[in-house]
């Protein structure tokens, strides 16, 4: 299954593309034990309820990382130190993003998708959630799926530095991948592929603009 990309930009971008209570009581029409008996006392059996499906590990791996200089006199082994913590924040930041829209339970089950959208900033955060479907595992997920069996993930990330060479804005290109068990039998390769526009804020890097598409498909 193919969805459409969706493109949302703001801003200048150059050169970038998750009891049983007991109690005494009496019971109603029962009758009284025998005097100098002890009564019997059937144990009553309570049904066994499978265990709630749990997220599985995932980790986005950075393939390629490139700092591009916004001037020819920053040189790239004075603040390759500071690239490096930004590769590694954005790397974090879009996994918890996708963590939180595609294999955390407690969300997916209940289409509460609002946590992975604070990620997002700006007309990016009112776009995103208009494209739950494209986003996250689906408003549905929980009528189609049984769980999520694993997830894996791959980042290329471009970083535009300023003349000081403190990186301020950054591209990063996902490939996402996850194997959801459908409650009708079989399962789903969830497949997204996206551009982010990100900026670094207090709360990390947030994304401003993105471009995304879906190939899901029945798993082999």
């Amino acid at each position: 299954m193919a969805i459409a990309a969706v493109l949302v930009m703001a801003g200048l971008v150059v050169g970038l593309v998750l009891a049983l209570g007991g109690g005494h009581g009496t019971t109603t029409g029962a009758s009284p034990a025998p005097s100098g008996t002890t009564p019997t006392l059937t144990p009553s059996c309570c049904p066994t309820t499978a265990p709630p499906p749990r997220a599985p590990s995932f980790g986005f791996r950075v393939l390629k990382s490139n700092p591009v200089r916004g001037s020819s006199r920053t040189r790239i082994n004075k603040v390759r130190g500071t690239t490096r913590r930004a590769v590694q924040n954005i790397r974090d930041d879009l996994g918890r993003m996708y963590r939180l829209a595609f294999l955390v339970p407690a969300d997916w089950q209940h289409d509460r998708y609002g946590p992975a959208f604070q990620l997002f900033a700006g007309a990016a955060r009112s776009t995103a959630r208009a494209h739950t479907t494209l986003l996250t595992l689906g408003p549905d997920a929980g009528k189609r799926f049984s769980r999520v069996a694993s997830a894996s993930g791959t980042l290329k990330i471009s970083l535009l530095l300023d003349r000081g060479g403190h990186p301020f804005t950054a591209v990063a290109t996902a490939d996402f991948r996850a194997r959801a068990v459908r409650a009708s039998g079989g399962a789903t390769l969830v497949h997204s592929v996206g551009s982010y526009f990100l900026r670094p804020s207090k709360h990390g890097w947030l994304i401003f603009g993105f471009q995304v598409r879906r190939e899901d498909h029945p798993a082999a």
